[in-house]
């Protein structure tokens, strides 16, 4: 709808201060939003502030009235994925971070040998993974929580049963770490 998305790290904070940078940096970024829903704009001096958000979408339902078309009508247009799974795997290592990191570097290897993942080079954080060919077509995103001993994994795809796929060619790796709670994943292997 005539907009650029920029990716960037997962945080509220870390996206306020990347539309702050790209601003002062003469890229126009009206908009920093996370993916949990918080959003800030600009005009509003990237205050994370639900209230204006919503004010805004109630000062613009009357527009739309006049315009003949609604909310929904509106934000119909945008692509949404045909299938998404998040996945929060516990680290019960006393050192979570490091053991959760070590992990993602695994992940690294094990993705290099597996035909239908290539790993993505424009990504901040942990490991994001374009999937094809027998997955279907999507992405996977491992990484470390912000604020808990957690590795969060984030997997959509365009095409029937893809994250299924995607899950199941997984599950072997995962299940190699002891110290990772894996009974969300076996969960939906069934």
């Amino acid at each position: 709808m005539g907009g650029k998305q920029v990716r960037y790290l997962s945080g509220y904070r870390n996206v306020i201060n990347k539309a702050i940078e790209l601003n002062k940096a003469g890229i126009p970024t009206e908009l920093a939003i996370e993916t949990s829903g918080h959003a800030a704009f600009k005009e509003n001096y990237f205050l994370d502030d639900g209230a204006y958000v919503i004010a805004k979408i109630l000062m613009l339902l009357p527009k739309l009235k006049k315009e003949g078309t609604t909310l929904a009508q509106l934000i119909g247009k945008l692509q949404q994925p045909l299938e998404t799974q998040e996945i929060r795997f516990k680290i019960n290592a006393e050192n979570y971070h490091h053991y959760g990191e070590q992990v993602i570097i695994d992940m690294t290897a094990f993705v290099q040998k597996q035909a239908g993942f290539e790993i993505d080079p424009e990504n901040e954080e942990g490991i994001r993974v374009n999937v094809a060919g027998p997955f279907g077509q999507g992405w996977f995103l491992l990484r470390m929580s912000l604020h808990e001993p957690l590795l969060v994994l984030q997997i959509e795809n365009d095409e029937p049963n893809g994250v299924h796929k995607t899950i199941q060619a997984l599950a072997e790796f995962f299940e190699a770490y002891a110290q990772l709670d894996t009974a969300k994943l076996t969960g939906l292997l069934v």
